[in-house]
């Protein structure tokens, strides 16, 4: 009797064993879940719903930061490189210069591209002894300070040919006082081309106003003795000089030798 009854008892302990094991055996399920909480009644883990493995995966993905090597347009580091807008207003043409002024339209002529040699047409309507000299001819002598092409040979060009024009005279000796300040300006500049188009100017000056000039000569010489010890232009300064001379007459020598006493007209 007591073997049966340990035979039973044995019996039953495994039976018992067998059924632990079966209960603690993770449950088989066809669709796999992610565990997010304890599972609620309304189907869900905590405040999140239950979400399939791939679904998991695929959003994980979605969130991710991309780190892979096409994260931005190739042109994107071009972005803070500074360019110039070549539609933009140039900044270095004031609104009283004379390339303003030519620009929108207030010296009646133009730039002859027909030519092999550089020259100005004015408009078909325009007669340069019509034109009136004030502004005109004053804003041509504040262009002799331009140094673009082709403003500074226009504004050359432009002064040449109305001294030239018939009744200059009369209509340039009124304005002598407001021509001679960006003349003598035009003379000190160091650019070489801006001398060498005031030297030249001045010579037309002179032959059209004569000794009109004289007593405006003293600023203009002043500003001639900067290039004086220039060999390429002490030769070209001296015979510009001698023609002032001879249009201004004898009183011209003693204004001359007061600032270049080693003036000859020889």
């Amino acid at each position: 009797m007591i073997g049966s009854k340990n035979g039973q008892k044995v019996t039953t302990q495994k039976a018992t064993s067998n059924t632990t094991k079966t209960i603690n055996a993770p449950l088989k399920t066809s669709t796999p879940v992610t565990k997010t909480g304890p599972l609620s009644s309304s189907g869900t883990r905590g405040s999140q719903p239950i979400k399939k493995v791939g679904q998991a995966v695929e959003e994980e993905k979605k969130e991710a930061p991309k780190t892979g090597l096409f994260t931005s347009k190739p042109s994107a580091k071009f972005a803070n490189i500074k360019t110039s807008d070549p539609f933009a207003a140039k900044s270095n043409v004031k609104n009283n210069s004379f390339a303003y002024v030519y620009n929108a339209g207030g010296i009646p002529c133009r730039i002859d591209h027909g030519t092999a040699v550089n020259r100005i047409k004015w408009d078909s309507n325009v007669s340069l002894e019509d034109l009136h000299f004030d502004p005109l001819l004053i804003t041509c002598f504040e262009g002799l300070v331009e140094t673009t092409h082709p403003y500074n040979f226009i504004a050359k060009q432009a002064i040449k040919e109305l001294l030239e024009s018939p009744g200059a005279a009369e209509k340039t000796i009124q304005l002598l006082p407001r021509i001679v300040t960006p003349l003598r300006l035009a003379l000190s500049n160091q650019n070489t081309t801006v001398f060498e188009n005031a030297l030249g100017s001045l010579k037309s000056l002179s032959d059209v106003v004569g000794d009109a000039l004289n007593e405006h000569l003293n600023g203009l010489i002043g500003a001639l003795l900067k290039r004086m010890n220039d060999k390429k232009y002490k030769e070209p300064i001296l015979s510009t000089l001698r023609d002032i001379e001879a249009n201004g007459g004898p009183s011209v020598v003693k204004i001359i030798k007061a600032k270049i006493p080693t003036y000859s007209n020889m």
